[in-house]
C-alpha cells in the first residue's frame, strides 16, 4: 500500500489545479515611439503567449519611422493603427526622435 504523505497530496492538488486553468485573453498597449520600450513590451507580449494566454497586441503607430520595431514575435494578434487625420506625408516630416530628446536633459529641482 502506498502511503501519501499531506505534503505530497496538497503539491499534487495544486498542480492539477495549475494545470487545468483557463488561459486569459489579454490585451497589451504599446505605441511606437522608441525601440526599447516597443522591445520590452514586445517580450511580455511574447512570454504570455509562450504559457498559453491569448494575447492581443494594440500597437497605435506614434512613431512613423520605427514602424518597424514593433519587437513582438510570437503573438498572432496584432492590432496596428496608423496616424488618422493626417496625411502620410505630414507623418513622416516628424522626427519623434527630436520631441523626445529634450526629455533626457529636464533638469527637476524644487525652486525656493
Amino acid at each position: 500500500m502506498i502511503l501519501i504523505t499531506p505534503v505530497y497530496f496538497i503539491t499534487l492538488l495544486v498542480l492539477v489545479k495549475c494545470h487545468t486553468t483557463k488561459p486569459l485573453n489579454i490585451l497589451i498597449y504599446s505605441p511606437v515611439f522608441g525601440g526599447s520600450h516597443s522591445k520590452f513590451m514586445g517580450n511580455i507580449a511574447d512570454t504570455l503567449t509562450e504559457v498559453g494566454h491569448n494575447v492581443t497586441f494594440l500597437v497605435p503607430i506614434a512613431n512613423v519611422t520605427r514602424r518597424h520595431e514593433i519587437g513582438v514575435k510570437l503573438s498572432k494578434n496584432g492590432i496596428i493603427v496608423d496616424k488618422s487625420g493626417r496625411s502620410s506625408e505630414d507623418n513622416l516630416n516628424v522626427d519623434m526622435d527630436e520631441v523626445i530628446k529634450p526629455l533626457w536633459f529636464i533638469q527637476n529641482r524644487p525652486t525656493v
